[in-house]
């Protein structure tokens, strides 16, 4: 399988990440592959909360954003 990646052009980054995979005994152990994959989840903004409360009842994107703009005072 190494081989054929290096057929393909994969960076030795990755290849490397995936000849660790095949040493890995415990399955808890991450190995991110790409950029972000550690990061934690953010938690929503106010007008993400607001929008989603909004359209779930029934509203549409842009009354939920009219609706926010009116709060905002903006």
């Amino acid at each position: 399988m190494i081989d054929a990646l290096e057929e393909l052009g994969i960076s030795k980054k990755i290849i490397n990440k995936v000849k660790k995979l095949s040493d890995c005994e415990d399955e808890e152990q991450e190995i991110g592959f790409g950029r972000g994959g550690s990061k934690q989840k953010r938690a929503p903004s106010a007008y993400q909360e607001h929008t989603s409360e909004c359209m779930k009842s029934g509203h549409t994107m842009a009354d939920c954003a009219a609706q926010w703009k009116k709060k905002k005072g903006s």
